[in-house]
């Protein structure tokens, strides 16, 4: 039997909530970051945990490229369950 995929709300730029299905996360440097994945598309997108209060936790889109080479790195733990290539 097969387990529900985790899935997060993000809001868009234009106030819309898409939902997320979170592939993996990890911590780096201290910083959290989820892998996450929308289903309709057929790319991930890498968030980190910016805020935590009692309402939840905030996610800002990472697009450093350095921060995303070093996360990157750190998901590569779980490349027997999915592999990551970056596109620029």
């Amino acid at each position: 039997m097969s387990e529900k995929p985790t899935m997060v709300p993000f809001l868009a730029d234009d106030g819309t909530e898409v939902m997320l299905e979170v592939i993996a996360q990890t911590t780096v440097d201290g910083k959290e970051y989820l892998l996450v994945n929308d289903s309709e598309e057929d790319c991930a997108v890498i968030l980190r945990a910016s805020a935590k209060d009692d309402e939840g936790i905030t996610y800002d889109l990472v697009d450093d490229d350095d921060e995303i080479d070093a996360v990157v790195e750190a998901f590569g733990e779980f490349e027997d369950d999915f592999s990551i290539s970056v596109e620029e």
